[in-house]
């Protein structure tokens, strides 16, 4: 009764958690009916013995990434509802794996775990229910902890733990995997391995998200069973969320962008880019111009960092400098994608 108990409050943790904003981050203002669309997810043949690069490669998802073989459309409640019981969730920058990450753990069919790499300390030691529960769920008092992991070791089955960003992790996963006991203070990397290869809670599902290079250098004993392909938005799907962002502009700026502006209407296939684009289109800056160019995309964007009073004492003239600095770097991709920093293809 007392792991029952316990869970449930962790539940309702996790609740809050779940309710946390997954709106728009370029600053658009939403209804509260905002609809929810998916990118297309494809399962794919990724491990190619080595076929695939050993670097990080950026690839339009209009081609095939070297050394993965597609093979089939899957639906998102596919995800978690597999027989499968690792999951691995691939894609370009800004194609949605961190908010379809968060997404899953808002399934009902599992108690859900959503672990960040980026959060996870490099060389600070965690047990397993520190790094599961503790360090999540700071309002639970420690016997609730303590009960609730008991009742996960015994339900693991009912368990679902998501790791998102393995490429945004600070460290590696060391050669030799160590087998220790479920409270022995450890490096996060051997705890997740061990989670991974079945030594600790054997029976629960795993799902983790990546970009494809950072996916590649799992060793054979960490790789996932099964991988899933993030593709951009379908048409129907993008055109549901750029008219659900721009609301009554919406006819307007699809017909400014997709008969004046190709190659920035190209970018909208992307969620992340189609947010940037729509910000830009709906906030012009006088000294940049009609968005016309992916370049001034980016540099109304910047322009408007640079006038708000949060950003205000950093560098956004340096940055929109760069930007175009950049663009004379990489004008030869097809397209391009944004994680930290703002990447433009030529005019």
């Amino acid at each position: 009764m007392k792991e029952q108990e316990a869970i449930e409050k962790v539940r309702q943790e996790q609740k809050k958690h779940r309710e946390a904003d997954l709106r728009p981050q370029a600053g658009i203002k939403v209804s509260e009916n905002f609809p929810v669309v998916h990118p297309n997810l494809e399962e794919v043949t990724f491990y190619q013995g080595g076929a695939a690069p050993k670097q990080e490669t950026y690839v339009p998802s209009t081609d095939d990434l070297m050394g993965i073989s597609h093979e089939r459309s899957i639906d998102f409640d596919d995800l978690v509802r597999s027989d499968k019981r690792y999951t691995g969730v691939i894609g370009n920058p800004g194609a949605g794996k961190s908010t379809l990450s968060k997404r899953l753990a808002k399934t009902e069919e599992f108690t859900t775990f959503h672990v960040k790499f980026s959060d996870l300390p490099g060389r600070r030691e965690l047990t397993l229910r520190e790094m599961l529960i503790d360090n999540n769920y700071i309002n639970l008092d420690d016997e609730t902890c303590k009960h609730s992991f008991e009742w996960v070791k015994i339900n693991q089955s009912q368990c679902l733990i998501i790791f998102d960003g393995l490429d945004q992790a600070n460290w590696a996963f060391e050669e030799e995997v160590a087998k220790l006991s479920y409270h022995t203070k450890q490096s996060v990397q051997n705890i997740i391995a061990n989670i991974f290869n079945k030594h600790y809670l054997p029976d629960v599902k795993i799902i983790i998200t990546s970009r494809p290079h950072s996916m590649l250098n799992l060793s054979h004993a960490l790789q996932p069973k099964r991988t899933i392909f993030i593709r951009d938005l379908s048409y129907d799907n993008m055109k549901t969320l750029f008219y659900a962002y721009t609301g009554s502009r919406a006819d307007e700026l699809w017909f400014q962008l997709s008969q004046n502006a190709p190659a920035v209407f190209s970018l909208c296939y992307n969620p992340l880019l189609l947010q940037l684009v729509i910000a830009a289109s709906l906030n012009p800056s006088k000294d940049v111009g009609e968005i016309t160019t992916t370049t001034r995309v980016f540099a109304t964007v910047l322009e408007g960092l640079r006038r708000s009073d949060n950003t205000k004492p950093r560098d956004i003239a340096g940055l929109i400098l760069q930007v175009f600095r950049l663009k004379l770097v990489i004008q030869n991709l097809f397209k391009i994608f944004m994680i930290t920093y703002f990447y433009c293809a030529a005019d």
